[in-house]
């Protein structure tokens, strides 16, 4: 019974016709058409690349993109760029080589070629990491025990602490840089998309825990459950990815400055739904129960097998003991 409904349900969930595919396949329209609208940001309408390209022409500042950031920027910002003040010299004298006005300009902008922020996540050549296509959490992300930490000091704490921080950092560059009585229109741009990022990897912090959690419940190790929070972390910058890939020229501000945008207005969706409510987790935990529900069926099954064995051995050994009785019998 137990095998009939794993294929059962099986066969529903994959079926392309299934509730859950259709879901996802109307989440997944709407969140295209809402990354392809039209963006107003501060009060201003931006109908596409070449709209913002437009506007970002209006300023002689070249690296225009360093004041619009996105939930991706904000998490590799959140971590300290050197360790030394010799380092930080070093690290700020190749900005400038390089043409950047700042190291925090040159963070920004070679960061935005990653798909994953290297502060979170690192490539791994060990086999047992190949589910989630060689990557793996830092150091400091390696297990939910060390994200959670004790008294304030996990990954989780520090990075929220760092994003108020760097927000407040940020936003003071634009008062600066963008005064409202002079530049009402960039400040209120920059302002809006800096407010909804904060807000954005705020919450996908605080859904890693809960989302942790469910997985426990479904049966996982803890382990088992913290590599399939990575590869719903994974999922998610991969989903950025594709619309921050209108341009990845550290040298186009203003496609940089759209993929940002465009960043924003695809994890509204996400945030709606609470990043871990989202459809790309409702198919990993449907599969993952599966899988799991499919090993128990196979265990079931093998056990049984040994049972059925050892029954007949049994049974053997009793013919013929019966046998040899029957025999004495007659000896007798």
């Amino acid at each position: 019974m137990r095998g009939i409904r794993v294929v059962n349900l099986e066969n529903a969930l994959l079926d392309p016709n299934s509730v859950l595919e259709k879901i996802e396949s109307r989440l997944k329209t709407l969140e295209e058409r809402r990354a392809g609208e039209t963006i107003k940001w501060g009060g201003r309408l931006f109908r596409d690349v070449v709209a913002v390209n437009t506007w970002v022409q209006t300023f002689k500042d070249k690296g225009l993109f360093r004041y619009c950031v996105d939930m991706v920027t904000l998490i590799m910002l959140c971590v300290e760029p050197y360790k030394t003040i010799a380092e930080g010299m070093a690290n700020a004298a190749a900005a400038h080589k390089a043409e950047f006005n700042d190291l925090t300009e040159a963070r920004i902008s070679l960061h935005y070629g990653l798909t994953y922020p290297d502060n979170v996540m690192r490539k791994q050549d060990k086999e047992k990491y190949a589910a989630t296509g060689g990557w793996f959490w830092t150091t400091t992300w390696s297990s939910y025990a060390v994200f959670k930490g004790t008294f304030n000091n996990g990954a989780k704490d520090t990075m929220s602490s760092s994003l108020v921080e760097l927000s407040r950092m940020i936003q003071n560059v634009i008062d600066f840089s963008f005064p409202p009585a002079s530049h009402p229109i960039a400040h209120a741009v920059f302002t809006e998309q800096l407010f909804i990022s904060r807000q954005q990897a705020s919450g996908w912090i605080e859904a890693l825990e809960p989302l942790y959690v469910i997985l426990l419940a479904a049966g996982m190790s803890t382990e088992e459950a913290w590599e399939q929070v990575l590869i719903f972390t994974k999922a998610i910058f991969d989903d950025i990815r594709m619309v921050r890939a209108i341009t990845l020229d550290k040298g186009n501000t203003g496609g940089m400055i759209w993929g940002s945008f465009c960043t924003a207005k695809l994890l509204e969706e996400y945030q709606r739904l609470k990043f871990y409510q989202h459809p790309h987790v409702s198919n990993m935990l449907a599969l993952t129960s599966l899988q799991r529900e499919g090993k128990k069926v196979k265990k079931a099954l093998g056990t049984m097998g040994t049972l059925m064995k050892m029954v007949e051995v049994h049974h053997s050994k009793i013919v013929q003991i019966e046998k040899d009785l029957k025999a004495m019998k007659k000896d007798k």
